[in-house]
Order: C-alpha cells, then structure tokens, then sequence
C-alpha cells in the first residue's frame, strides 16, 4: 500500500469517510481521498515547526490549531481554517491568546463551532470560526485530554482533576452540540 511522505512525530490526522488529511508542522500537508490508496502533497501545513496541531473537520470545513511553546507554563495557539480542502487557509486571532495550559484535545462541531481543551487550560467555545473563545468548563488541577462529538449534537469530554492528590475523573456530557455540559463522576 502507498506511504504519505516521511513525517515528523508531530504529524496528526483528520478524516471523513475515504478522505483524510495528514498535518506535519513546518513540513507537508498531504491528502488522501481514496481510503490511502494514493497521496498527493496540497502544500505545507501553515503550523511552524515547533508546534503541535490538533485539527477536526466539520460540514465541509477544515480546522487546524497549533499550539506551542510547551514547558513555559502557557502557549501561543493559532487557529487556520481552510473551505477548499486544504489548498488555502484563514489565519483567526489567537485562541485563546496566550491563556494558561497546553492544548490536546479539539472538536469541530460545525463550520463555526468548535472546542479546544487541554492540559491545565479547562474547555474553551468559538461560535465564529475560531475568532473569539470563551471558557465553558473551568480550569481544575488536571486538564481535559480527549474531546469527541459523535453524530451531530451528542458529545462527551473527559476531565482529569488531581484533588489533594487524588486523581479525579469526570465525564461531560452535552445533547445540544456543546451549548451545555453535564458532569458525570465516575465510581
């Protein structure tokens, strides 16, 4: 079976259906629209070198978040959003500008909507392609690695919490595409 290109261990991928993109920061952005079967380099992916992106894809819409500077206690994050499949790509402000925390998880729920949480940063919204954000979920001492939507309005998130050093989980869940969060301990 065809190999995208060499990549770098910062490379992540966003699928749909047979199509599926690959980001490598500050090298290639290459797709894929047959499952694999073949590879073609659109450009190279907008994140610098240094960063990590996260990216998701929703009604049409391609979504990349870079974040970097990992180990200074807070990061730059951008956001790039592309309507033609990669070949070119909006720059918003910075989301959320140089906020607290490291970003690892992100979920696009629509071409405006999306969800950005990570490590010591809580859940942050952006109802306007990434231009502005706000929190939803708070910080805690622990951080939120895994955001997923599944089928339209449903999703769920996880939350990690060290509470006088006692890891701590809770489940979040929303009905209503991220408009409010429930929590549910676990056992």
């Amino acid at each position: 079976m065809p190999q995208p290109p060499s990549l770098s261990s910062r490379a992540r991928i966003v699928s749909v259906s047979e199509e599926a993109w690959v980001f490598d920061p500050g090298g290639p952005l290459v797709r894929t629209e047959d499952a694999g079967q073949h590879w073609d380099t659109i450009g190279a992916t907008p994140c610098p070198a240094s960063t990590t992106p996260l990216a998701g894809m929703a009604e049409g819409r391609l979504w990349l978040v870079c974040g970097g500077n990992r180990g200074s206690g807070a990061e730059f994050r951008w956001v790039y959003t592309s309507d033609d499949a990669g070949a070119s790509w909006e720059t918003s402000l910075a989301a959320p500008p140089m906020s607290p925390g490291y970003a690892s998880s992100f979920a696009a729920v629509s071409r405006d909507r999306a969800f950005l949480g990570g490590d010591r940063m809580g859940l942050y919204e952006s109802d306007d392609a990434g231009h502005q954000w706000r929190q939803v979920i708070p910080y805690h001492d622990g951080g939120i690695p895994a955001i997923v939507f599944i089928g339209g309005a449903s999703g769920w998130l996880v939350q990690n919490d060290a509470n006088d050093g006692v890891e701590v989980s809770t489940v979040w869940r929303t009905t209503n595409d991220g408009a409010t969060w429930d929590g549910i301990p676990l056992p």
